[in-house]
């Protein structure tokens, strides 16, 4: 939820290359949680054993430079035997396979029919991670539409249009996804604004 908003307030102040970063966020989330919610009893230990992996990591790094991340508590709470995840793309694809059985909004990912579907979250994963990585990452690419040439091959400025604007809108279905894995997963209905949106995006797949 804190990520939609903050995508949100960057896209009114202007700054849609900024909220692309997040989109990605949003999106790495999503397919994690529908990944883990496909069998959360064998998939949430695999789950939080990556997370232990990645604050032990956090901790002895931090000690080289004297500092403490985490509490002495915390680290011994937390299990050496955790292995990382797998990569996010093979995640994607595993959501496809499972999700568009149960929910009305996923797509599925077919052999020779809907492989080249980039609506499938497979397909997201091009349109919405690969294409926000050079901005994530600092990539010369991350600087198209804000550097540009002159007619003698210098580099300036430019205030043009921002080439990724339309596709910080992403973030809506992606946001809406989660929430009906969610809904699906925990049978626990959701309200207010976050249900009207889950609402009209599941009744707008049904036409």
């Amino acid at each position: 939820m804190q990520i939609a908003r903050a995508i949100g307030t960057l896209v009114t102040a202007g700054h849609s290359s900024e909220a692309f970063v997040l989109v990605r966020s949003l999106y790495e989330h999503m397919v994690v949680l529908a990944w883990v919610c496909v069998s959360p009893e064998e998939r949430a230990g695999l789950w939080i054993g990556a997370s232990h992996q990645r604050g032990l990591t956090l901790y002895r790094e931090a000690q080289r430079y004297g500092l403490a991340a985490l509490s002495d508590a915390q680290v011994a709470s937390m299990s050496e035997s955790g292995t990382r995840l797998p990569p996010v793309q093979a995640m994607a694809h595993g959501v496809d396979d499972f999700w568009p059985d149960h929910i009305p909004g996923f797509r599925s990912w077919i052999e020779g029919v809907h492989q080249d579907n980039v609506l499938t979250v497979a397909g997201l994963y091009t349109a919405v991670y690969r294409s926000a990585s050079a901005l994530a990452h600092g990539e010369g690419g991350g600087i198209r539409g804000i550097i540009a040439e002159d007619e003698q091959g210098r580099p300036i400025i430019t205030l043009g249009t921002d080439p990724v604007a339309h596709l910080v809108s992403l973030a809506v279905p992606l946001f809406v996804m989660g929430l009906q894995v969610y809904e699906y997963r925990f049978d626990r209905p959701i309200g207010g604004p976050a249900g009207e949106i889950l609402t009209g995006f599941v009744n707008g797949a049904g036409e």
